[in-house]
């Protein structure tokens, strides 16, 4: 909750994470889910590119297509997960060719905000 928070507070980023009042899953989870909101969002960059420059800027994400580890994960779905998957098909899924998911692991927080911060404005 914590990153999401922090990335949907930057211009230009579209985050989409069930436990934000904004996505449009908010709703739905706060029925269904009881014990927290999970662990993985997504964000929309602007651009593709954009998308592989903030991902290769990271530096304690790692760039995997699976979820659910201690470490924080990131893929670009477009090009690995739905690479064979039609337009349409990924236009039903909500994969664009500028989104990053993000499965968060077990990292400080704090630690996360700034390389997230770094990677998305460019400080390194």
């Amino acid at each position: 909750m914590n990153l999401a928070k922090y990335i949907d507070s930057i211009d230009g980023i579209m985050v989409n994470y069930p436990g934000l009042e904004s996505s449009k899953w908010h709703e739905k989870a706060d029925k269904v889910l009881k014990n927290g909101y999970g662990t993985i969002l997504t964000i929309r960059v602007g651009s593709k590119e954009r998308a592989f420059d903030i991902m290769d800027r990271l530096t304690i994400p790692l760039i995997v297509s699976n979820i659910g580890d201690t470490k924080t994960l990131i893929v670009h779905p477009e090009s690995t997960l739905s690479v064979h998957s039609t337009p349409k098909e990924k236009e039903d899924a909500d994969v664009y060719d500028d989104l990053i998911r993000i499965s968060v692991g077990i990292e400080d927080i704090e630690d996360l905000i700034k390389d997230f911060d770094n990677a998305i404005n460019n400080n390194q």
